[in-house]
């Protein structure tokens, strides 16, 4: 069995447990994508079949359900407050489907550097199985 590490500011515990399990699965596959060494997020390519076994969708929609899940997670707002601010953003910034490629291009906002890129201190780690998109056999996380 296969595991890897997600790396996380402390402040987004809360956003994480608030999600549904479709957008969670997403947002839990493009952290697992993240290096604790990265400096910048990339743009991260998924195969729409793949992913959608991820999701547990088998219908002939698969194609108009992701879109749906991407335009959730772009539209949903969350709130840190930090240093006498308070920062409002979306998990993703851009969502790119290329029509016959069955393929998603995804991206994370680039106000999460903080909260997710070269983290020192005041962050979570999570342990969990690869889901079904890098290895067979299991539907979603387990952690």
């Amino acid at each position: 069995m296969s595991y890897f590490l997600i790396y996380w500011h402390s402040a987004m515990d809360i956003y994480g447990k608030i999600l549904s399990t479709e957008e969670q699965k997403v947002i839990l596959t493009l952290c697992s994508m993240v290096s604790p060494e990265d400096r910048e997020f990339n743009r991260y390519m998924f195969r729409i079949a793949d992913f959608m076994k991820l999701l547990g969708v088998e219908t002939k929609t698969k194609y108009t359900e992701i879109p749906k899940i991407t335009r959730s997670l772009m539209s949903w707002v969350f709130e840190i407050e930090e240093d006498g601010r308070l920062i409002q953003m979306s998990w993703l910034s851009s969502a790119v489907y290329e029509k016959g490629s069955g393929y998603v291009e995804l991206e994370f906002s680039p106000r999460l550097k903080p909260y997710l890129l070269q983290l020192k201190s005041l962050f979570t780690i999570k342990s969990a199985r690869k889901p079904t998109i890098f290895s067979g056999g299991m539907n979603g996380f387990s952690f």
